[in-house]
């Protein structure tokens, strides 16, 4: 999925949409390699070298991703965010006294089309990749080098000179390798409490004929997602349960999940997280039965 993100970018620069106000840009080539002193290409050139791929922990979603297949339920694990960081750099073909105006040109125009795209449209995909069933939609942004106090010493680790550069960073959600389908499980969970007299009070272990058991039946998982009036993700509003000591914060899908509560109706309490906020906090009765979906709930302001 990465080699189709570096794809993507290329799509971008070569999109003939800017072929009339960014002309250098759009004959340059687009190139992803490691900005060396041997790296001289032949033609004007934008480069844009992968120098960083690593978890982004702020964009963490730790809910797992649940698939309702024939009245059962095919729990996942959530995938990772990865940011991928490309140092970009522009490299015009002539030599001449004015050949610094024009790798400023070149990089003032790349500046300009990626920053005009904060979130990457789904035209500029490679066909059949998974990138295009990203949600949400993959963020693009123009950042500094984190960590990097001194660039002279980040161009010497990567064995070329100084020149002017920017960073663009993209988020994927990478899906985690399974090596077996997960199993589908039944959406009603039983829960059982053994309860009786210890074997003594270093051990965990019931004493025979102490032993009673008791079998709760119809516990249902609840989950949805909290939005706002326009339908964007609300991040950090506070769920709970009416009546039930059960508490759930939406992370930035603005996804949720209270565990396994009993078959009925319960009151949903939803609440933004933030104070300041102009959306206002919201109660909905909702029924929870067998044939249950998730509970979405759209806030007001």
């Amino acid at each position: 999925m990465i080699d189709d993100v570096s794809r993507t970018l290329r799509s971008i620069l070569d999109d003939r949409a800017i072929e009339t106000t960014c002309k250098e840009l759009f004959d340059a080539a687009v190139r992803f390699d490691r900005p060396t002193e041997q790296f001289k290409p032949g033609a004007s050139t934008v480069n844009l070298f992968l120098y960083d791929v690593r978890e982004n922990t702020d964009m963490r979603n730790n809910q797992p991703l649940i698939e309702r297949r024939n009245g059962k339920a095919i729990t996942r694990r959530p995938p990772l965010r990865v940011s991928c960081s490309y140092l970009v750099t522009a490299w015009p073909q002539s030599e001449k006294e004015d050949s610094p105006l024009e790798e400023q040109l070149l990089l003032s125009q790349t500046i300009q089309v990626l920053s005009s795209y904060p979130t990457i449209p789904i035209k500029f995909f490679p066909n059949d990749s998974p990138l295009r069933n990203q949600d949400p939609p993959l963020p693009m942004m123009i950042t500094q080098m984190e960590g990097v106090k001194d660039p002279a010493d980040f161009w010497s680790a990567i064995g070329g000179k100084l020149r002017p550069s920017f960073v663009v960073t993209i988020t994927i959600s990478l899906p985690i390798y399974e090596p077996q389908e997960p199993r589908a499980e039944p959406l009603v969970t039983g829960r059982s409490f053994d309860i009786g007299a210890r074997t003594s009070a270093d051990e965990k272990g019931i004493t025979p004929g102490t032993l009673s058991s008791t079998e709760i039946k119809n516990l249902f998982k609840l989950f949805g997602t909290v939005t706002g009036p326009d339908g964007t993700p609300v991040k950090d509003a506070v769920v709970t349960i009416e009546g039930l000591d059960m508490r759930a914060t939406t992370d930035v899908d603005g996804s949720y999940a209270l565990g396994l509560v009993s078959k009925g109706k319960h009151t949903l309490r939803v609440r933004p997280g933030w104070k300041g906020s102009k959306l206002k906090s919201k109660d909905v009765i909702v029924d929870v039965s067998a044939s249950a979906e998730s509970f979405d709930v759209r806030l007001e302001e």
